[in-house]
């Protein structure tokens, strides 16, 4: 399994679970849409820095592998996804803010009902999150745009290999998992 794949999951979960909600996403229409969800980033068209005003792909959900802990935890590593929301607010009544913390509530809810994404990826309390993340003094997150933070840890399968399995195993077949490597001393022969 790889990072990628539980990004792709997540996308196609997120993107599931979100597609009935509808958002306004621009002053220049009433009209609204479903959340756009990306893996990584928004796409771009040209290159160079992203100002919130000039993307119109609003409402958006971006899924981002962030970190990841190599500990073994029942045959799975650790990896820590940031998913990021951005909805669209340019009326006074701050109903954008309401948007990010819905779709907050639902990811958080189906996270809870389902918490094994693809039948692979099992979740892992606690999911944390929070409004504006990066409000503040020269930031990007202001009018008429809000965003949330989710971060939500999910084990990611390991593969085997020789250095999992122990003497212990009661594997006794002949096979790559039952005998010490060429280069490894045995420390059972002293």
């Amino acid at each position: 399994m790889s990072i990628f794949e539980l990004e792709e999951a997540l996308v196609e979960f997120i993107a599931q679970n979100t597609s009935e909600m509808r958002f306004r996403s621009n002053e220049q229409s009433e009209a609204t849409a479903a959340p756009r969800v990306y893996s990584g980033y928004v796409p771009r068209d040209e290159v160079g820095a992203i100002l919130a005003g000039d993307i119109s792909t609003y409402p958006a959900i971006i899924v981002s592998s962030q970190a990841g802990n190599q500990a073994e935890l029942d045959g799975y590593d650790e990896v820590t996804v940031a998913i990021t929301i951005g909805c669209y607010d340019g009326s006074l009544d701050q109903q954008g803010y309401r948007d990010c913390v819905n779709l907050v509530q639902r990811l958080k809810d189906r996270f809870g009902e389902v918490n094994i994404i693809r039948e692979r990826f099992p979740v892992l309390p606690p999911i944390t999150w929070r409004l504006n993340p990066r409000g503040g003094a020269g930031a990007t997150n202001v009018y008429p745009y809000v965003f949330a933070e989710m971060t939500v840890a999910f084990g990611l399968p390991i593969n085997e290999n020789q250095f999992n399995c122990t003497v212990g195993d009661g594997d006794i077949t002949p096979g790559r998992y039952n005998t010490w490597p060429e280069l490894i001393m045995n420390p059972l022969e002293n």
